[in-house]
């Protein structure tokens, strides 16, 4: 490429001169060709249009008049967690994966580590461990596997960097981001880390870096001042869908469509009666199985997006309440109760959350089991 460019060069000169020069055929159809592969390229990286569509009208006359839980939604599978017996799962975060295998990437707060699992809830290995060696973590904040280049990238924001794994859980290398609010990540086709940031201290919604650690962009709405009143609470969740995201806002509250690229498509208010600002902190008391979180977004099958807002009242156990809209922000459904909070929608539309169980009367931990449902007649 240099040669070409050095004989595109001397060509260019010695035409703006007083003299004209014949230039070598071969080096014009190189150009031609490069031009060609270029563009081809480039149309292949163009990120797939985001959508702002109505859900088909089949979909809605399926939801109808269905109202509960158990109406909307069908349980898919219930499985324990599967361990060695010296191995028990702690507190799982938010944020889940899965690779093309159907395994399950699971962290374990407690611990801080990634427990994987297959499909039916078997352990499979673990991923790092607590501490601050090249494989280590002091606190996970995002996992996303990336069927491009079958990595594994798992957020430290404490640490202040994102480490890749191989599919076999080895560590090839370490991106170095200053980002500390990240609380979710995703990668593009193009290996892009998108880091989510709904902290009312972080500057954008979207930082996005490269495989360099070097800062391309940066997109999203940024949170008023009056919400650091809150403290580091988290201030939301997204959910990526073909060509953008969904993000649903929990103090303005509302949802919002980005584009991969950063174009705010649409916005739309959360219309939901019983909800009421209340955002997550960790309590110094509380028990980490006790855990939950305070708001979710998911996206089913590209058109259906579900919005989770827990409700706390006095005396009585938290709910999570479930709203559901299409993309132009019509409301389907509003404030469906839910017995357990979900944590991830995986790339056969179903929903997972898990079920803790209390200790038996010889006081020992149990595993969680995960729960799969979705959505009926969808």
């Amino acid at each position: 490429m240099i040669g070409l460019y050095g004989e595109f060069v001397m060509f260019h000169n010695t035409y703006n001169g007083s003299q004209q020069v014949d230039f070598p055929r071969h080096s014009i159809v190189t150009i031609v060709q490069v031009t060609l592969i270029t563009v081809f390229i480039s149309c292949q990286r163009q990120h797939v249009p985001a959508r702002v569509i109505a859900i088909p009208e089949a979909w809605e006359t399926t939801l109808g008049a269905k109202t509960t839980f158990d109406e909307i939604f069908e349980k898919v599978a219930e499985t324990p967690l599967q361990t060695p017996d010296s191995i028990i799962i702690g507190q799982v975060g938010d944020a889940l994966t899965e690779d093309r295998n159907g395994n399950i990437y699971i962290i374990d707060m407690t611990e801080k580590s990634v427990v994987v699992f297959d499909s039916t809830g078997k352990y499979v290995r673990h991923v790092g461990k607590k501490g601050s060696g090249p494989t280590d973590f002091r606190l996970i904040r995002g996992v996303y596997y990336n069927d491009v280049d079958d990595r594994l990238y798992v957020c430290d924001p404490k640490l202040k960097r994102v480490s890749v794994f191989d599919r076999n859980s080895t560590l090839v290398s370490t991106i170095n981001v200053p980002n500390q609010y990240t609380w979710k990540i995703y990668v593009d086709s193009l290996k892009n880390l998108y880091l989510f940031e709904p902290s009312p201290y972080a500057e954008f919604m979207f930082a996005v870096y490269n495989q360099m650690g070097i800062q391309t962009r940066s997109f999203g709405q940024k949170l008023p001042e009056k919400f650091k009143a809150f403290g580091n609470a988290i201030g939301g969740d997204y959910a990526h869908y073909p060509g953008g995201f969904i993000y649903v806002d929990i103090f303005l509250p509302r949802v919002f469509n980005y584009s991969e690229s950063g174009e705010e498509l649409t916005d739309f208010p959360i219309v939901n009666p019983l909800y009421r600002p209340v955002p997550m902190e960790f309590a110094p008391d509380s028990h980490p199985r006790r855990y939950t979180p305070v708001i979710g977004a998911f996206v089913i099958k590209d058109r259906l997006i579900i919005t989770q807002l827990m409700v706390f009242q006095e005396r009585e156990q938290s709910r999570a309440l479930l709203d559901l809209y299409d993309f132009t922000g019509k409301q389907l459904k509003a404030a469906v109760p839910a017995e357990f909070p979900f944590y991830y929608c995986c790339r056969h539309n179903e929903l997972f959350t898990f079920r803790y169980v209390k200790a038996g009367s010889d006081n020992k931990l149990r595993n969680p089991y995960m729960i799969k449902y979705k959505v009926r007649g969808l």
